[in-house]
């Protein structure tokens, strides 16, 4: 029974247990005619192809009743030597079924180097240009070990295929080479090298035929490759990028090879944008005259009309050949927006309208996420050219605020970039920027590491805004500081640190910094928050005191938090017992210290620290009680406590391997 038939009948049974036992019925047959591996004549080549796919079937319903067959060793043993057979037979069915059975024997390292590595070279020698080579090179690329002796061995031939190959060869043998770029070796180095070699000597050779298009193919996606690695990179030459650069230029003069490798009106729109992402990559390391020729292409690029190509009985416009032309043109401006090189008056004042379309027109998300990646590309990158976009803040803030009531994860994801992007260029307001990053964050299921970015890099910029608007800019920090997940000490006294620099030492600061972080304590409770305010309070006491001392305002306004403080050492819970006793223990800390600056008495502090005592920790109740009995005055209360590591940011705490300690 032939294998077509075969599967339609058990497609055609009605229970998953009938399919499991009709699949199960015939392995026995089949690895018989397996074992007796005769293949003198077409018909038990057939048969062996047909007993080989249903041995496979088996294989793949995960309920049959033996279970795995073709991965059980002994099986292996008599599958891959009938595979190996069939991959020397002439017929392409054949190698075709005999690749599939070794992608589901998955032989072992030592079956490939001692069994498998003389029927593959054979067969890539005798090959020549037939497409048993290149379904051989395909299976090589997905699943040959990397190991020294298989590449030392494979290589060469692939090399010398290189030379005497057809153009059915060409590309699968530059994509094996390339799959190799991952693994380091002097050996490879040299492989490399005598195959960009070949590839220059090759594109002398281009002309008007189908070979040149695999010829551009494969060695576009090769140089590709190794430019992605820092090994082999200098491996792609200056020749090689201008002969293809003169190549390209005169196919886009109108010199095109034949070939009918149309898509949606496009010639192989997929390997233009290839050709024009490696020339944009290495376009700055060439010669002043290939920049000006690759210009010429550009502009010819975007100044190319739009084609007239529709689809479906109705002659509707194709929206395939839209996408595909404005994925080009986008390319093409981004290209001359990033290479400084390409920057003329006139390649500039075209390419800027366009990308700027996408976002100002009503298109699609597509159209609209894209726009907002490439202006967040142009500001990050070339922020001094923002002056091409005049229109850009005015059109862009209203999407950028109203990001959060759309459905698409991916455009709000662009946004947020853009929003950044326009920030940092002081091209849109930072509370509109962090609003709407932190609305959609809220709205969208950004991974963490995507989330954990956008509001670092929000708060390392607030921090640097600080002294231009500190009171704005504390309440945006605490904002998002109160949405972030856990945050290293290292990181919370940096900011506490900068927080202090900018306003902490300065007594016309001081009494609305603090009547502002009295507000934040009761709008977040948020370990973070609480923290932040913490530090940058026990700075502000360790460090200059005198404020409090000399300024009845400063010290009124410190004294008002007092109450909040004292709730905040008794009351506060947190999951992790040691944050709680850190929160518990620094606030305490801070309602004594508060108390002592203005107290004539010992004896309020004293009853203040016995009912502090017994809600903080027991290293905390440690301190209070040799405070109480080594202290006579509430000088000597201040003076100890001023002296305590809690007051010092760069002191607090230590961590410790079973979690957060007190110092």
């Amino acid at each position: 029974m032939s294998y077509e038939r075969f599967t339609s009948q058990v497609r055609n049974l009605e229970s998953e247990d009938d399919r499991c036992v009709a699949v199960e019925r015939e392995v026995a047959q089949s690895m018989g005619i397996v074992r007796a591996g005769y293949l003198a004549s077409e018909k038990a080549c057939r048969r062996m192809r047909t007993a080989l796919l249903k041995i496979i079937l088996a294989d793949t319903i995960s309920d049959n009743i033996d279970g795995c067959l073709i991965n059980k060793p002994s099986r292996i043993q008599e599958v891959i030597p009938m595979a190996a057979s069939l991959l020397a037979r002439p017929c392409i069915q054949d190698k075709v079924v005999g690749i599939l059975a070794l992608d589901y024997a998955e032989p072992s390292v030592a079956i490939w180097e001692h069994f498998l590595l003389n029927s593959i070279c054979r067969e890539l020698g005798a090959s020549g240009s037939n497409d048993g080579a290149r379904i051989m090179l395909e299976y090589l690329t997905r699943s040959m070990p990397r190991t020294e002796p298989l590449v030392e061995a494979v290589v060469p031939e692939v090399l010398s295929l290189l030379k005497k190959g057809g153009p059915q060869t060409i590309v699968p043998c530059y994509a094996f080479l390339g799959s190799l770029a991952d693994y380091e070796s002097q050996f490879l180095k040299a492989s490399f090298t005598k195959a960009m070699n070949i590839i220059e000597g090759d594109m002398d050779l281009i002309e008007s035929s189908s070979l040149s298009w695999k010829l551009i193919h494969g060695s576009v996606s090769f140089a590709t490759r190794l430019l992605s690695t820092e090994y082999y990179s200098q491996l792609v030459t200056n020749t090689y990028l201008i002969k293809l650069l003169n190549v390209w230029d005169n196919i886009t003069g109108g010199c095109w090879p034949r070939s009918f490798d149309f898509y949606h009106g496009v010639l192989n729109p997929f390997l233009q944008l290839a050709v024009i992402k490696l020339l944009g990559s290495q376009i700055s390391n060439l010669s002043s005259e290939a920049i000006s020729t690759f210009q010429r292409i550009l502009w010819r690029y975007l100044r190319a009309p739009r084609m007239h190509v529709t689809e479906g009985p109705d002659d509707s416009l194709d929206e395939h050949y839209s996408n595909i032309r404005a994925g080009m043109l986008i390319e093409c401006s981004m290209t001359v927006i990033l290479n400084r090189c390409l920057h003329t008056p006139e390649l500039l004042q075209d390419v800027f309208p366009r990308i700027f379309h996408l976002v100002a027109s009503p298109g699609g998300k597509r159209s609209i996420m894209i726009g907002f990646n490439r202006l967040a590309d142009i500001l990050r990158i070339s922020p001094d050219l923002s002056v091409h976009l005049p229109k850009l803040r005015s059109t862009v803030t209203p999407l950028i605020s109203t990001l959060s009531n759309g459905n698409d994860c991916t455009v709000a994801l662009a946004g947020c970039r853009l929003a950044m992007a326009m920030m940092e260029a002081n091209m849109l307001n930072p509370q509109v920027a962090v609003l709407a990053i932190t609305q959609c964050i809220d709205m969208f299921s950004f991974e963490y590491e995507t989330k954990t970015e956008f509001l670092t890099k929000v708060i390392d910029f607030l921090r640097n805004q600080l002294a231009s608007n500190p009171e704005t800019t504390t309440m945006m920090i605490f904002f998002v500081v109160n949405k972030m997940g856990f945050l290293s000490l290292g990181w919370m006294k940096d900011t506490a640190n900068t927080c202090y620099k900018e306003y902490g030492c300065d007594s016309a600061k001081v009494s609305n910094i603090l009547a502002l972080f009295g507000r934040a304590l009761h709008q977040y409770r948020s370990y973070n928050v609480l923290m932040l305010i913490l530090l940058v309070i026990s700075e502000m006491l360790h460090s200059s005191l005198d404020i409090f001392l000399t300024s009845t305002a400063a010290y009124i306004s410190l004294d008002n938090l007092r109450g909040t403080f004292q709730q905040i050492a008794i009351t506060y819970t947190d999951t992790h017992t040691g944050r709680q006793a850190i929160v518990r223990d620094g606030y305490a800390t801070l309602c004594l210290v508060i108390f002592a600056l203005n107290s004539a008495s010992i004896e309020p502090i004293e009853n203040l620290a016995q009912s502090l005592g017994l809600h903080t920790s027991s290293a905390q109740q440690t301190v209070l009680k040799k405070l109480i009995t080594e202290s006579r005055t509430a000088e000597d209360v201040l003076s100890a406590l001023r002296s305590d590591a809690l007051l010092s940011v760069d002191k607090v705490f230590t961590l410790e391997p079973n979690g957060w300690s007190i110092n």
